[in-house]
């Protein structure tokens, strides 16, 4: 866990050095981004992908307050049938609504925010067969720090390293945002 968090400080201080930097203007108060979600779970041990849609508004420089919806999944196979050389799928889903806050420090920000989540799980069977998901509402939490690039039209691209999910399906990963500009 402390390797990859060291690995991914690195990533964005590296990110940060070559890319260009936020002039010096005031930053826009309202925001929207959209972006994807890519990361490990190591509660379930396997690859997680989703999408976002984030708002954002930014009443000071150096401080953000945002509202941000996902959906995230995460698949692995779990059973192997040597009689019928079959593989089942096994997939966890969750759909959030949080809020939380970022701290700006310039380009970089740090960020933090709780929520709730909707998230089940499902099996497919190599055959076509699925089994109805199970889902529940769960608390959604997520912590990270991430680094902004403004693009030549304003827009914007951020990268954020995070850990986020809930009590079942914890991940380690990186998100990449397009933030529309004025």
């Amino acid at each position: 866990m402390i390797i990859r968090l060291f690995l991914s400080t690195v990533v964005l201080i590296s990110i940060g050095q070559i890319s260009k930097a936020q002039n010096s203007t005031s930053p826009q108060v309202n925001n929207l981004s959209i972006g994807s979600l890519f990361g490990y779970d190591y509660s379930i041990q396997g690859l997680s992908y989703g999408v976002g849609l984030m708002y954002e508004y930014r009443p000071l420089k150096s401080l953000g307050l945002f509202t941000s919806l996902n959906y995230e999944q995460t698949r692995r196979k779990i059973l192997e049938r040597p009689e019928n050389n079959l593989e089942d799928i096994w997939k966890h889903e969750i759909y959030s609504l949080s809020g939380g806050s970022r701290y700006y420090l310039n380009k970089y920000y740090l960020s933090a925010a709780l929520g709730i989540a909707y998230e089940g799980t499902s099996i497919k069977l190599k055959n076509g067969a699925n089994s109805k998901p199970d889902f529940n509402f769960n608390l959604y939490k997520s912590v990270g720090m991430g680094v902004q690039n403004t693009l030549r039209n304003s827009d914007i691209i951020e990268v954020e390293a995070t850990t986020y999910g809930t009590d079942k399906s914890m991940k380690a990963g990186l998100s990449a945002k397009y933030r529309f500009g004025k």
